[in-house]
């Protein structure tokens, strides 16, 4: 499958990944958490008052991670959640290899960064592995990652062929 470019705003590949099985999880959990806030007579004022705070803060989160985007154009590669939240940006005249790998699901889902690893994986499934000059890698989850790659890869192919 050939991977177009958007001419309209000059991406090779943008997608918006939403998580709506998240979203129904959270609301279960806060409807849940909600109701024994309710129904518990011995729960203090301060640890009500503390467990609903952790309910918003539980929500504000599966809000900001319900949406995830990835946009690859001629210049970069660039990741972010909703409301622009973990938003990074990787050049891909830096990137020397790119490809599709399965990992282990029990290593974990989320955004993490740990000296020259960032990793934005939200589901399970393939990951594209993007490893740059400078020896740091890039891994992002995506349903569509043989797409996501060979728009990669033809990047990486239009930054060399320009300059």
């Amino acid at each position: 499958m050939m991977v177009k470019m958007d001419q309209r705003e000059g991406f090779l590949f943008k997608e918006t990944q939403s998580t709506p099985g998240l979203s129904w999880f959270l609301l279960a959990v806060l409807a849940l958490s909600f109701a024994v806030l309710q129904l518990e007579p011995g729960l203090s004022r301060s640890g009500g008052s503390v467990a609903l705070f952790l309910l918003i803060l539980w929500a504000a989160v599966g809000f900001v991670f319900s949406s995830f985007t990835v946009e690859v154009d001629k210049q970069s590669i660039r990741v972010h959640l909703r409301g622009g939240f973990f938003r990074k940006q990787f050049p891909v005249s830096e990137a020397v290899e790119v490809g599709v790998e399965e990992l282990n699901p029990f290593l974990g889902f989320g955004v993490r960064y740990r000296s020259g690893l960032f990793v934005f994986r939200l589901n399970a499934g393939p990951v594209v592995r993007v490893r740059f000059a400078n020896g740091d890698v890039l891994l992002i989850s995506h349903p569509r990652a043989e797409d996501l790659a060979r728009a990669i890869s033809t990047a990486m192919w239009l930054s060399r062929r320009a300059g």
